[in-house]
């Protein structure tokens, strides 16, 4: 019999570490579209449905909203460390009596404690709901009885996570019986250069008319104003803020007395090291093959992005590049991970080792060492290929490749390469990831200055990058709808623009698609 103080430990470190809500317990009814079921004393009933993008395998789960929750009386909803937790934790015999979980969450409150028969207190709440006015809003919406918790008068202040994205900090009372609405997700927005104005319009009309609970703030970041440190640092500061950005892609300019990338700039300030591009044929899209089906993970921070370069004598300009093993460790577990997470199969390591011995030397045995240390035996193949190869083989045989994992630069080449394999930089979506802070952007990054303003350009790309952030903020429903209107409306040659074999403007393509809805 494990120690009792030890088990109480446990439980209090799952709920500190705790990413996800699982409801385990008792209900007195649940009526779903199909009809009305009813649970027995001390089953164990599970509300639960995967949120988080798909395509970079969050496991956030909360309780399926496509269920009508009539009445439920929880007494040990709990919230778990990770999925895989619920098979430690299904039956609760380990259970300490005194540490009694109660989740108030149809939207808001995660989880209580009750410490004691008179006492309760709040501890690490969701955010979200409180946000945008818990107090008015707890309650029926989704079809949840408050009164079916006989202690939620209890219940004195709720203190929202301060660390947490768009906290106030601020205490706020409870009321019974309140409306409770999906919560609100400040995001940052930077429309970018080019054609980013016209394809950031178009997500903000689909989010309307789909009803996406997101408020944006917006910056108007250009990178053809060299000048523009302080709106820079406001968009920084607000990415800080949300935690989660969209984001066009930023002019940088070729000249030698050009500023620096403010895309580059922005990912090394907030250490967004890990970009990924979907490359995925599309039904109704002109492509050279129809069942491509891969991910670009590269590496986005260092390499000869590093932008440490000097004229050290007339005529003569050193260039270096950076690779480091801490930085090419965890990108080569982000890829590793991923492929996990996404049911892929195989990692290729695309290299230039042969020539670069030391630098992609180190890229390419880094990579080696953490698989065979760490993922060996989950059943994923490594390969290597050198980046000449790769490119070749991505155009004559691009079946081959599952996800491939690369320094910086060949990954900004090869997305472009793999873009013009599925009908070009449009429809490739994509996102840039750190510890803390979430980036979604077209994944091919092009900046379109030759179309922009012209009303042509197709926002696919945009539109499907918005889904991965919908997903990623668990706005699942609203992500499928999106997803699906995207699809449905390409489908369709009348709806297509330009550069899918069709002839109609951003405006009408965005309108086709809000009419798919």
């Amino acid at each position: 019999m494990m120690n009792e103080k030890l088990i109480r430990a446990r439980w209090r470190a799952r709920l500190r570490r705790s990413v996800n809500l699982i409801f385990i317990d008792t209900c007195d009814n649940i009526q779903s579209d199909a009809g009305q079921h009813r649970c027995g004393e001390g089953s164990a009933v599970e509300y639960s449905t995967k949120v988080g993008s798909p395509d970079v395998g969050h496991s956030n789960t909360y309780y399926d909203r496509r269920w009508n929750l009539t009445s439920l009386a929880v007494s040990n909803a709990i919230k778990v460390e990770s999925f895989d937790s619920l098979y430690d934790i299904r039956d609760g015999d380990s259970r300490p009596e005194e540490l009694k979980y109660y989740s108030l969450d149809l939207c808001g409150m995660q989880w209580l404690i009750q410490r004691g028969p008179s006492r309760w207190k709040t501890s690490v709440l969701d955010d979200g709901c409180g946000n945008a006015g818990l107090s008015k809003r707890l309650g029926r919406d989704f079809g949840g009885d408050i009164g079916a918790f006989k202690d939620f008068e209890r219940l004195d202040k709720r203190r929202e996570r301060t660390a947490g994205r768009g906290s106030t900090g601020r205490h706020k009372e409870w009321e019974k019986g309140c409306n409770c609405r999906s919560p609100t997700h400040t995001v940052t927005l930077v429309p970018g250069d080019g054609v980013g104005q016209e394809l950031s319009e178009s997500v903000k009309a689909v989010f309307k008319a789909a009803e996406v609970p997101v408020e944006w703030e917006q910056f108007d970041l250009s990178g053809h104003v060299s000048r523009n440190d302080d709106l820079m640092k406001e968009t920084l500061a607000s990415l800080r803020r949300n935690k989660v950005g969209l984001k066009g892609i930023l002019y940088t300019p070729v000249s030698r007395l050009g500023h620096a990338s403010f895309n580059v700039s922005m990912r090394k300030d907030l250490d967004i090291y890990a970009s990924i591009s979907l490359i995925k044929t599309i039904p109704g899209v002109k492509a050279r093959f129809n069942d491509i089906d891969l991910a670009i993970i590269r590496e986005n921070t260092e390499g000869e992005y590093s932008g440490l370069e000097h004229q050290s004598f007339p005529g003569v300009v050193e260039s270096l590049k950076l690779v480091t093993r801490y930085k090419t460790e965890r990108i080569a577990r982000f890829a590793f991970d991923f492929a996990l997470k996404n049911n892929r199969k195989k990692v290729t390591c695309v290299h230039k080792a042969n020539i670069m011995k030391l630098g992609d030397g180190l890229f390419l045995n880094t990579v080696r060492d953490i698989y065979e240390k760490e993922y060996k035996k989950s059943g994923i193949v490594l390969n290597d290929m050198i980046v000449d190869n790769a490119s070749m083989q991505l155009v004559s045989r691009p079946q081959q490749f599952d996800v491939l994992v690369l320094p910086n630069l060949y990954g900004n080449i090869l997305s472009n390469v793999g873009a013009g394999l599925v009908g070009g930089p449009g429809i490739i979506p994509g996102s840039s990831y750190g510890r803390e802070f979430a980036v979604f952007e077209p994944g091919c990054r092009h900046v379109g200055e030759d179309i922009g303003g012209s009303n042509v350009a197709n926002p696919t790309a945009m539109l499907l990058s918005s889904v991965m952030m919908l997903r990623h903020l668990g706005l699942l429903d609203q992500a499928n709808r999106i997803s699906n209107a995207v699809y449905l409306t390409i489908q369709n040659k009348e709806f297509r623009t330009r550069d899918m074999g069709g002839q109609q403007s951003t405006t009408d393509f965005t309108k086709s698609l809000i009419s798919s809805l």
